[in-house]
């Protein structure tokens, strides 16, 4: 937990330090135009909304509530996972992916996509990584073969390609 403690804190000291640098870039560096726009600001106590960290640490998970999401004094809101960018995703899920086997992750995520109705997906999972590796890789081909599939004109549509291109029989049927 005092990991934790040490992660919100930081980022609250960033977040602030963002803050105070943006707002003394655009004042351009000129103190009593910094002082000018940014008074009441700068009047705000630096409140970081935690208990002393001894007290923080001390605390069973239960007494124990992180800072909400929102703003405090101009820190940037720490967004839900599902919003996030990609490498965000990822460095969030690094600690998951220390702690846990690959096998774990794998029989987990099929589980969730199951229970969730995603029963297509969780099969396509399971056959991926359940036998050999070219399997995976097997899937993906007849997928993207699945798409490439040339599909043939109908009789009417073949007809108005004939007349609209003025081609006779022979030439459509070497085109296709």
């Amino acid at each position: 937990m005092c990991e934790d403690y040490d992660k919100v804190l930081e980022n609250k000291i960033s977040g602030y330090c963002n803050s105070l640098n943006k707002k003394w870039t655009s004042s351009k560096r000129t103190l009593n135009v910094f002082r000018k726009y940014n008074g009441k600001w700068l009047n705000f106590n630096f409140n970081i909304g935690l208990p002393p960290r001894e007290l923080h640490c001390n605390l069973s998970t239960s007494e124990m509530s992180l800072p909400s999401t929102s703003t405090v004094n101009g820190v940037r809101p720490i967004k839900p996972f599902i919003q996030s960018s990609d490498k965000t995703k990822r460095r969030k899920i690094k600690s998951i992916l220390n702690e846990n086997s690959k096998d774990k992750i794998i029989f987990a995520t099929k589980t969730i996509l199951y229970s969730d109705g995603n029963r297509a997906a969780a099969d396509l999972l399971k056959q991926s990584t359940k036998y050999s590796p070219q399997r995976a890789l097997k899937i993906k081909h007849t997928y993207n073969n699945r798409l490439s599939v040339v599909k043939p004109y109908t009789a009417d549509e073949a007809l108005a390609l004939i007349i609209d291109a003025k081609l006779t029989k022979f030439s459509y049927s070497t085109q296709c």
